[in-house]
Parts: structure tokens; sequence; C-alpha cells
């Protein structure tokens, strides 16, 4: 089954289905395989993708060899049709994948289960460029030294300008997105506290943000779906009552001037650094 959209519709330029959708394979949920097939919901992802600048394709495989092939990364068409099979790669020879993103979803798989909407399309695609560089039949990517380029202005202008505003300087923070992965564990969780207050789409507003490095995809997938992305003024205090003490901001003006700017300044940083990101993903092919 294939639904295709007109050329000159954009960003959406191929939106692609492989196998059977009437029934379970990859796609094991029933509600994920409506979502993606049917017209209306293929509308409101044409729409939801509307406001990236590049092209995208989006493909839907629901077949047993989908099965154990996801969160792949960065592949090949030999890639797909060694492994995905001879159906998959026909459909893909007859996308043009040359200018526009190309992403392969075979599965809605997750920690947390969620229905597979415009917006976990988009954070699932933050996933695939973060994993494109461990593509073992692709190799490195720059899609990875771009997300990491994204993901260190958040870390880098949370540290510096944000953090202060809390601690004072008595507490350093990790000031890249690797020194925050390997974080001792109370500085990840005032990094996921801060987060969640100021993110401004539904898991930080819900509070159910998984972890901290899950607002870098957040944001992502904010700016793919909207264009654009926005915080919430910091919170008078960071932290929950229960996690050792509290925190709050500092009565020094100056600083929490110095603060909010440097929190409009991370929002301005990071779109810039993905609009490269997304630029250096255009030509490729994801799995996911």
């Amino acid at each position: 089954m294939k639904i295709q959209t007109l050329l000159n519709e954009v960003p959406i330029q191929d939106i692609d289905h492989v196998g059977d959708f009437s029934k379970g394979s990859s796609f094991t949920h029933k509600r994920d395989r409506m979502i993606v097939t049917h017209p209306a919901s293929i509308q409101n992802i044409k729409k939801k993708f509307g406001n990236v600048k590049q092209n995208i394709n989006l493909m839907f495989v629901n077949t047993k060899e989908g099965r154990h092939h996801t969160e792949v990364g960065k592949v090949d068409p030999e890639w797909v049709k060694k492994n995905l099979g001879e159906q998959v790669s026909n459909s893909l020879e007859k996308i043009n994948t040359d200018n526009a993103i190309t992403v392969i979803f075979t599965n809605n798989k997750g920690d947390q289960r969620v229905p597979m909407t415009p917006w976990i399309m988009a954070h699932r695609l933050m996933h695939s460029l973060a994993r494109s560089q461990f593509s073992i039949s692709v190799g490195s990517s720059a899609h990875y030294k771009f997300y990491n380029e994204a993901a260190d202005e958040i870390i880098r202008f949370t540290s510096e300008y944000i953090m202060p505003a809390y601690f004072g300087y008595e507490k350093e923070f990790p000031s890249t997105y690797r020194q925050a992965m390997s974080a001792p564990r109370d500085k990840q969780l005032f990094l996921k506290y801060l987060f969640q207050e100021i993110g401004t789409f539904k898991s930080a507003r819900d509070k159910k943000l998984r972890d901290w490095f899950e607002f870098v995809n957040e944001l992502g997938a904010q700016y793919i779906i909207t264009g654009d992305v926005k915080f919430n003024p910091l919170p008078k205090t960071l932290g929950p009552k229960g996690f050792g003490r509290q925190v709050s901001l500092t009565s020094e003006d100056l600083m929490v001037d110095q603060a909010e700017d440097g929190k409009d300044s991370m929002a301005s940083y990071f779109k810039l650094k993905m609009d490269k990101l997304l630029d250096s993903a255009v030509g490729t092919i994801t799995v996911m």
C-alpha cells in the first residue's frame, strides 16, 4: 500500500507504506497502524511537518523483517535490501532520497508506551540522527557532530548562566553534553528538574520528562513540528521538597537577568544548530 504526496508539496515529499497494516507485525499496536495509514492522519502528519525547511520522506514498514531492526540509525540502500528485504528496497528506489531526509520507521517501541503521533515521529527522528554515528554499514556521520553541538549549547548556557542564579558559583555544573552524561546523579537530576520547568512541550508540562537528556530530543521535536523553541520563565525554586534541598533564585537582580538572557540565547543558538543538523541529514536514510 502506498500513499504518495504531490511532488510540489513540501516538506513532506513522500509517505510510503510497506506491509499489511490490517494486522500486527513490526507495528504491533492497532492504533499506531491506523495513525500512519488513515487519510486524515496522513494529512495531519503533512501539516505538522510543515514548518521545517528540509524535504522529508517517511516510510512505514510493517513486516517480519522490520521486527529485527529498530533504532539502527543511518544506513544505505544496500543495508536496506539486505536487512529489510526486496519489497522495502524496491519502494525506496522509487523515492527521491537525494534531496530529502528519509526516515524508515519499522516500529513504535520505547520505554514509555505512547501513540505514533507526528510529535513522536519527530522525537524519534532526533534519536535516529543521534545514532547515525553508530551505523555499522555507513560509519561515522556529520549528524552526530551537529547533534552534539546542539546538545552542547543547552548544557553550556545552563551551566554558565542559569545554574549560577540558583547555586551562585558554589557548585560547578558540566559544560558539555558529554560531561553531563557522566555527571553525578544529583547534578543530572537538577538538570531534569530545570528542564521540566522551562520546557513548554507536553512531557515537560506534565513533569514526565524521562530524563534530562530527553530534553534535547523534545526540543528538537518542538522545532521540527512548530518551527520554534520557546521556554517558560525560570522557576523561583528548583527541585522537589523531598530531594535533598530546594534551591531558590538568587536575590541579585543582575544575576537573574543574566540567567533569563542566557535562557533566551540558548533557544536561539539551539535553533541555529538544529538547522545545521537537519541540513546535514538531507540525502541520508535512517532506520528507526
